[in-house]
Order: C-alpha cells, then sequence, then structure tokens
C-alpha cells in the first residue's frame, strides 16, 4: 500500500473519532437546550397563574363583600378575611386553590390538604419577576388595599344591631352598605386596580412568550447542529469505508481467502495490487513455495539417504554414521565383523564400542569434528567386539549431515 492511502485512511478515522465527539456535544447542547425550553414553559405557566390568581383574588374579595352586604350571612364575611389571610400569607393555602375555589362554597366542605402560608407577593416575587413588573404588581396591591379599606366600610354599615332590628333602619343601613359597593366611586377604584393587574399579566405574557421562543430557537439551532454532525459521521464513515478498502485491497471474505492455506487464482490477482492483501497474497505464495521447495529438498534427501543406505550396506568396508555421540547407523560389513546386530547398536554410545585407553582422545577428535573445526581426518584406535575380542582399526572420519542435522561418518579398516 501507498504512504498517501495509509495517511488518508488515518486522517478519516481520527476525522470520524472528532465528528463522533463533536455529536456527543451537540447531543448534550441540544438536550440542555431542550431542558431549557421546559424551564421556559413552567415559568410562563406558573406566573401567568400567579396573574390570574392575583385577578382572581380582587374578583373574589368583591363577590363575598357584595353577597354579605345583600344576604347578611356571616359566612361570607368569614370568606372574605380569608382570602385576605390567604393572599397576605397569614392563613396556610389549599393544595388545589384554583379560579373556581370559592365559587364551590358555601355548599362544599372546606378543603383539608392545605401548604404552607406564604405571600401572594413573595410568590411572585421567587419567580423571578421584573422591576416593571413588580411595580405594576405593588400598585395593584396598594389600591386593592385601598378599596378593602372601603369594603370593610361598606359590610361595618351592613351589620345590624338589636336596636337597628326593632326602628326598621337596619333595611336603610344595608341598602346604603349595597350602593357603596355598586356606586361610580367603587367602580373607578375597581377598574384602578384591574388596570395595573391587566398590564401587569401582559407584560409577563409577552415575556414569558419571548423567553420561550428563544429557548425554542435555541434548542432548533442545537437540533440542527446535531443532524449536521450526524450527517457528517455518515459521510466520514462511508469514506473511511472506503479508504480502508483501498488500504485492504478487498473485502474481508477476500482477506480470508487470500489467508487460506492453498492459493488458489483468485488469490494471485492480488499479487499485482499495493495493498495489504497485495502483500499477503506474496507472502502466502512465497510461504507455499518455500514449502514446496522444503518438501522437494526433503525428498531429495530421503532419495539420497536410502541410496547411501543401500551403497553403505553393499561395500566390504566397515561404516557407521555417530550423531549426538551415538551409532545412528552400521552397515552389515560392521556388524559381521564386531558379531552385533543391527537393533543393538542403534542408540549405543559409540565410545562403548573403543578400548577404554583410547576413549578420551577419539572422543576429543569426535567433538572437533561435529562442531565442524575439521571435517576430514584418520586415525587408528583399537575396538572391541561383541565377544570380547580387541582388534586394531585405521579410520577415515568425515563430517556430513544426516536427517538434516550434523554426523561423523567413519569408514573402518
Amino acid at each position: 500500500m501507498t504512504n498517501r492511502t495509509l495517511k488518508r485512511f488515518t486522517l478519516l478515522l481520527w476525522g470520524c473519532f472528532s465528528v463522533f465527539a463533536g455529536c456527543m456535544l451537540a447531543f448534550i447542547f441540544y438536550a440542555r437546550a431542550e431542558n431549557q425550553v421546559r424551564v421556559a414553559y413552567g415559568i410562563q405557566v406558573e406566573s401567568l397563574k400567579l396573574a390570574t390568581e392575583l385577578r382572581q383574588t380582587s374578583e373574589d374579595l368583591t363577590r363575598m363583600v357584595r353577597t354579605y352586604v345583600v344576604t347578611g350571612d356571616p359566612r361570607y364575611s368569614a370568606h372574605y378575611q380569608q382570602i385576605l389571610d390567604i393572599r397576605d400569607g397569614r392563613s396556610p393555602r389549599p393544595a388545589d386553590y384554583s379560579s373556581v375555589h370559592w365559587d364551590l362554597l358555601p355548599g362544599a366542605s372546606p378543603p383539608t390538604d392545605t401548604v404552607a402560608p406564604a405571600a401572594l407577593l413573595m410568590r411572585i416575587q421567587s419567580v423571578g419577576f421584573t422591576i416593571p413588573e413588580m411595580n405594576k404588581l405593588s400598585e395593584a396591591k396598594l389600591k386593592s388595599d385601598a378599596l378593602v379599606s372601603l369594603e370593610r366600610s361598606a359590610m361595618q354599615i351592613a351589620d345590624e344591631t338589636p336596636n337597628e332590628a326593632t326602628t326598621g333602619n337596619a333595611t336603610a343601613k344595608r341598602l346604603a352598605a349595597i350602593r357603596m359597593l355598586h356606586d361610580a366611586t367603587y367602580l373607578r377604584a375597581k377598574a384602578a386596580i384591574m388596570g395595573p393587574i391587566s398590564e401587569f399579566s401582559h407584560m409577563v405574557a409577552m415575556r414569558t412568550a419571548a423567553q420561550v421562543d428563544l429557548a425554542q430557537r435555541h434548542a432548533r439551532f442545537m437540533m440542527w447542529i446535531f443532524i449536521i454532525a450526524c450527517g457528517a459521521l455518515v459521510t466520514l464513515l462511508w469514506q473511511l469505508r472506503a479508504s480502508f478498502q483501498a488500504v485492504l485491497g478487498g473485502s474481508v471474505a477476500d482477506l480470508q481467502a487470500v489467508m487460506s492455506k492453498d492459493p488458489d487464482p483468485h488469490t494471485l490477482k492480488y499479487t499485482e495490487t499495493e495493498s495489504l492483501l497485495g502483500r499477503l497474497a506474496e507472502v502466502q505464495l512465497t510461504r507455499e513455495n518455500s514449502d514446496g521447495q522444503r518438501r522437494e529438498s526433503e525428498r531429495a534427501l530421503a532419495e539420497a539417504e536410502r541410496r547411501f543406505l543401500e551403497i553403505a550396506e553393499a561395500a566390504n568396508e566397515s561404516i557407521c554414521v555417530v550423531q549426538d555421540a551415538l551409532i545412528r547407523f552400521a552397515n552389515q560389513a560392521l556388524l559381521s565383523r564386531i558379531g552385533s546386530e543391527q537393533n543393538e547398536l542403534i542408540g549405543v554410545p559409540f565410545i562403548e564400542l573403543v578400548y577404554p585407553e583410547d576413549r578420551n582422545e577419539l572422543m576429543d577428535r569426535y567433538r572437533h569434528r561435529e562442531a565442524g573445526e575439521q571435517n576430514e581426518s584418520s586415525s587408528t584406535f583399537r575396538v572391541i567386539g561383541k565377544d570380547g575380542e580387541v582388534f586394531g582399526v585405521s579410520s577415515q572420519a568425515k563430517r556430513f549431515q544426516w536427517a538434516g542435522r550434523p554426523a561423523v561418518m567413519y569408514f573402518l579398516r
């Protein structure tokens, strides 16, 4: 393979890792952006809910005080005070304090599930309203407190005493209280409260809608970044696949074919390509050629050994082969001379056949010859036959290969 191909594959591989990391970061930022959208929605819903509760509280106070001065039922006076206590944080707030909560009374039972007291203004501040929004809220609260004073005055006028009940003044006072809660002064005071509340609700709706829109646009932007990063990753992976095949020189199935033991014409076509498959094909073919040459050499060696054994057996001269200081072969002439059989000599240390006084010198010569320090040499020494007969021999020794390993062949006379 060329360096250019390998370099391109490496760059694409690192590019895939980098873009994959970018995809993960884009996904993380996209997930955070989606969470910001949910948070913005939550703030918007909570803000509008509080604005609605503020407006509904004013409406509920008006309805309770008007109902009280008309009916004289003390329950509505108690509800009026309870609404004020809940709004100002002096009384626990029902857990489900919806806009229809006071519409269900007095027929419904008092709520049993409540939450800790918290003033409406404090709850609004905790959501994070802006200073202009809080100013509108404070303006509405001040005007609402002034209206409460007027409403309390109307309730005091409508309250009956025993003397008034007997003299007939109670009806006149109640009618006066009713007129106080319906005249132009009361209606202007009521409108003065609802004006800032309406402006507050509009400001909150505009601000939270802008926050939601900004969060949504940011989420969409991060989503497109994530999609583009994924598309780039897919493109790089496709290019990486093509580059990998260029480096490899084919498919994985082709690689298995090249690495198989026996080559075939399908394998040979890769030897002319500068790729991993081409190199493997060359190595595989070279291995097969080497194995063929080795098998041919083994056959030639076996044939040479066979011919040697035939010649050695037919020779009148005594011949033996020594390897690792052990007798590996002895021809018939030697076996007849010392009176032994082939199976009695094979594997026996050759030095045992030598007369004791000649062993050291002959063993020293053998070691030098086997080590290749001298090839051919002649010597004389004494040999002990099987029956104990001692006779002198003249030997010619030669170093050669036996079964692929160094050995020494002795010709004895």
